[in-house]
């Protein structure tokens, strides 16, 4: 289905007639771009074990209802649905972006007209569930309040149901999910305690902190050997340029490159080494716990030779030796590139300074374009010829 950006002022969202649901004056409707059954399907329920639960139907990776469907599902009247749905828009909650029309042919005294329908987000669909006052917005706003409450003290938020039923949903977003979490896995933080805990299983464990360091150093420096063909000093040494954009970095935190994200070698790789980081670590953790498990004694030299037998089972090459580029190489050109980076920052425009700039430059086009359309220099008179004779 095809559906055009409202161009409506938010002043008034009038709901358009839903095909399903005009009786009026025995009109017919028959619907010219119309929407699968299945679209923005929506169910607020209480389970059998007493939960309050949400079930949605996503179409193409997102959700519309017309004001008429989300009357029916929070069990209010469409006038009461339009005027959230304004107040939600003139308060500035969110913008004309939540909105999208679509075009039903109705058939009236025996002529076909063409109505629009408005359909609005999931963000609004949301928006007006916290609004409405019965007892279906009682029932959502617990579910929502469970599920922020839920995401703020874990850091994440699961339906088990959907992740194991996926064709229920129309959607299956699990493989994203495992993505995701190999990602986590193997940031650098995160990756240095579980290696950290592997190697405190080890027979010959050594609390100090120096030899937990060496350890994590080797492993991380075969995984990224084996996803990239450098050690991690060698790629932030290589990779880190202060002349290029966002200092060579591909990831960071915050809105700008900072120097201590120049410390981690895995935001310098592209999106294949990533996955390849990614699928490595996860492989070597799930085969570390699956070990460990079993309580087979297992020394450090052992860790290491099974990390290097699974990136040969991978196909990927095996790191021998410590590389060429020590970390004390790599901090100091980290140092370097990073200071000419910050003194072309300085030196260019900012973002807003840019906008500004591409606006005048449009705007001096603007005025520069004659009116009539004809090209100046040619049919337009001069400013010369213009001039009043004295």
């Amino acid at each position: 289905m095809k559906m055009s950006r409202n161009s409506n002022d938010g002043s008034n969202y009038p709901e358009f007639p839903d095909s399903s649901k005009i009786t009026e004056e025995g009109g017919k409707d028959t619907v010219a771009a119309a929407p699968p059954a299945s679209y923005g399907r929506i169910l607020i329920y209480r389970s059998e074990d007493g939960e309050i639960r949400v079930k949605a139907i996503f179409y193409k990776g997102d959700i519309w209802l017309t004001q008429s469907s989300m009357a029916e599902l929070y069990q209010v009247n469409v006038r009461t649905v339009n005027e959230h749905v304004g107040n939600i828009l003139r308060d500035g909650e969110l913008d004309d972006t939540v909105v999208r029309t679509a075009i039903i042919s109705r058939t009236e005294g025996g002529r076909v007209v063409n109505r629009q329908v408005a359909y609005y987000g999931l963000r609004m669909i949301l928006a007006v569930g916290y609004r409405v006052r019965n007892h279906v917005g009682a029932h959502f706003r617990n579910w929502a309040s469970s599920v922020l409450s839920e995401y703020m003290q874990k850091g994440f938020v699961l339906d088990d149901r959907r992740l194991k039923n996926p064709k229920d949903f129309g959607v299956d977003y699990f493989d994203e999910l495992l993505e995701r979490i190999r990602d986590i896995r193997s940031s650098e933080k995160r990756l240095y305690k579980k290696v950290l805990d592997i190697y405190a299983l080890s027979a010959d464990y050594d609390p100090s902190a120096e030899t937990s360091r060496e350890f994590f150093a080797a492993v991380q420096n075969k995984l990224h050997y084996a996803a990239s063909g450098k050690t991690a000093a060698e790629i932030r040494y290589e990779r880190v340029d202060g002349g290029v954009e966002h200092c060579g970095l591909t990831s960071w935190e915050g809105d700008a490159p900072r120097r201590h994200d120049l410390d981690v070698a895995k935001n310098f790789l592209t999106e294949e080494e990533l996955k390849n980081l990614n699928g490595s670590v996860s492989a070597f953790l799930e085969f570390a716990e699956m070990r460990a498990r079993s309580h087979v004694p297992t020394y450090m030299s052992d860790w290491v030779k099974m990390l290097d037998n699974l990136i040969h089972m991978g196909g990927r090459d095996i790191l021998t030796s410590k590389g060429t580029i020590s970390k004390d190489m790599a901090d100091c050109k980290a140092d370097e590139e990073y200071e000419k980076y910050k003194k072309r920052m300085v030196s260019e425009p900012t973002r807003g300074e840019k906008d500004y700039l591409e606006f005048l430059e449009k705007d001096a086009k603007r005025l520069a374009a004659p009116k009539d359309g004809t090209e100046r220099g040619k049919d337009a008179p001069s400013a010369k010829s213009r001039r009043p004779v004295s």
